[in-house]
């Protein structure tokens, strides 16, 4: 399928800037976008040319409307640390000669869809036509997601009971005992750092605890799996008898009809003295997402499925007493 004439005089102008921008200041410029755009996937192969065409134009695009740097880059693993935005998408081949692009914005630090936007229908030789269009209707959804937004911590569980992070804190203030259960906040990385894994593997391990009647409290100093002796202070703090930590190893994502995963998490256990009462890794099966469903309710499934495996090794060290208290008054 020949590209259109336009389409080839506008990529030639852009490149031609692109490479001027790259000579005067390479590093700069790598490491200062605030929007990257991938290369499109396509089934089709005769569309496979425009892969990464379509971003270099729809780059320039937006640099123009927005006025921010935005990159087009040639694979995941070049997205810049500083990325705010990432700009990912398909372009599909509706009938022989008519085509459509699809992307989706997503936040970087999270992962998050902030938005999925389609271009009309239109010819193959009309995808100069569909770039320009879609840059303007991604100009107002761009703007917004490059507002800074701030992380909010999965709600705390009281007594199986879900509430906000202010209530949960005043309630701790009040009766610090409640909380007999101290989770952090998980880490850990899937698909090469591209999904955030901190915010669904979090909530995962509070409805498990939740599930098995114990009272919550989030940590706001650590995640993942910390130095013990730097949590025990947290856990007195809330009165807290165990701390519990997850670190996602991996997570693997594959899709056929639809998008599938599996994984492997870490999960810890310390009791009120700083000493592991539990210290496990698990592989889960392959958990299936539903229709629509996304790769951070993939996370969820792996954490879910990891904590339930773990769940009666954690209820049987919740139940064991202390070592070092074996034998004692």
């Amino acid at each position: 399928m020949p590209l259109s004439r336009q389409f080839v005089a506008t990529l030639s102008i852009v490149v031609a800037c692109v490479l001027g921008c790259l000579l005067q200041a390479p590093l700069a410029h790598a490491q200062s976008e605030q929007v990257a755009v991938l290369p499109m996937t396509t089934t089709s192969r005769s569309l496979r040319i425009y892969r990464n065409a379509i971003p270099v134009a729809l780059a320039a695009e937006m640099t123009t409307l927005l006025g921010v740097p935005v990159r087009a880059v040639s694979s995941a693993a070049e997205v810049g640390k500083r990325t705010t935005v990432i700009v990912d998408g398909r372009l599909v081949a509706r009938s022989r000669d008519r085509v459509q692009l699809d992307v989706q914005v997503r936040r970087a630090n999270t992962g998050h869809a902030v938005a999925t936007i389609s271009s009309d229908v239109a010819n193959a030789t009309d995808i100069d036509r569909l770039v320009g269009e879609l840059a303007i209707a991604l100009r107002p959804v761009l703007a917004k997601a490059l507002t800074p937004e701030p992380f909010h911590l999965p709600t705390t569980v009281v007594k199986g009971t879900a509430v906000s992070q202010e209530e949960a804190a005043d309630a701790n203030a009040v009766s610090p005992t409640r909380a007999e259960v101290l989770l952090l906040p998980a880490a850990g990385r899937a698909a090469d750092g591209m999904v955030a894994v901190r915010e669904p593997a979090t909530q995962a391990a509070a409805h498990t605890l939740a599930r098995m009647g114990l009272s919550v409290g989030t940590s706001t100093r650590h995640e993942g799996i910390a130095n013990p002796v730097e949590v025990v202070a947290e856990m007195r703090a809330l009165g807290s008898k165990h701390a519990l930590m997850v670190q996602v190893l991996s997570v693997q994502f594959s899709y056929a009809t639809v998008l599938s995963a599996r994984g492997r998490v870490r999960v810890v256990l310390i009791a009120e003295d700083g000493l592991a009462v539990l210290d496990t890794k698990v592989s889960t099966d392959t958990v299936v997402g539903g229709r629509g469903e996304r790769h951070q309710a993939l996370v969820y499934r792996v954490a879910e499925q990891a904590l339930d495996m773990v769940q009666p090794k954690i209820k049987r060290a919740l139940a064991a007493r202390p070592p070092h208290v074996r034998g004692g008054t």
